[in-house]
């Protein structure tokens, strides 16, 4: 078994791409639903691995933004984006200096890092980093909209599993104990890590890397819709840029 990277997992995945969020279009939709909700006409927007920015540009139609930048590290991925609406679209890893200075700092009103983006970063410092960077790449009290996959979540994984990951969580940090193979369905032989996470966790990497937590959703990964408890759902933070 060999171990690819988070763009070589994403460069074998892209000609199927839009067949997988088409199985999980009314989960998308819903945490699209929540985003919409705060964006505004004229705002600039980032969509941090934003695959073939689809769902990125329809946000933006939406809304009434016309200035949208795409960042993705999956050339394939890239070579799929059809539309010439884009302000720019740029291969790049989030995590870099060399990155943020094509985007530039303090430069966007609102960036998206969607569908478990941030889980693709291999390692607790790298995904401070990243958040790191899109801060610096927010203009003051700028918005991020993120979601990821809920370690809690008894729908998704149990309800042995989920209250047994809970009560890891609160004794233990665990750190790289979250991160779980994926599986390449087009190589068989090849896997990718993706890190699962808990409410607490992202909250606390939230804070530490310059943001304050506007909301806190928790979404049903089936339905769309958002829940009450913990433990039905996905995680959906909308975050400020705190100056």
């Amino acid at each position: 078994m060999r171990i690819i990277t988070s763009s070589e997992y994403y460069d074998l995945l892209s000609a199927q791409y839009r067949q997988v969020s088409q199985i999980r279009t009314a989960y998308l939709a819903g945490v699209d639903r929540l985003i919409a909700e705060s964006l505004q006409p004229g705002m600039s927007l980032l969509d941090v691995g934003g695959a073939d920015g689809v769902r990125s540009l329809r946000l933006a139609h939406n809304a009434g933004i016309s200035r949208v930048v795409l960042l993705d590290s999956s050339p394939a991925m890239l070579s799929r984006v059809e539309s010439k609406d884009f302000e720019q679209v740029i291969e790049g890893d989030i995590t870099s200096e060399s990155t943020l200075a094509r985007l530039g700092e303090a430069r966007f009103d609102a960036a998206l890092a969607l569908w478990n983006v941030l889980g693709h970063i291999p390692s607790a410092e790298a995904r401070t980093r990243a958040l790191v960077n899109i801060r610096r790449g927010l203009r003051p009290k700028g918005l991020l909209f993120l979601d990821c996959n809920n370690r809690e979540n008894t729908r998704a994984y149990g309800w042995l599993a989920a209250r047994r990951n809970w009560l890891l969580g609160v004794f233990r940090k665990g750190g790289e104990r979250w991160n779980f193979a994926l599986r390449a369905k087009s190589a068989p032989d090849a896997v990718s890590y993706v890190h699962i996470f808990s409410a607490r966790e992202l909250e606390q990497l939230a804070l530490a890397a310059g943001f304050e937590i506007d909301r806190l959703v928790f979404v049903d990964y089936e339905t769309g819709q958002p829940v009450k408890s913990r433990f039905a759902g996905q995680i959906f933070l909308q975050l400020r840029r705190r100056d």
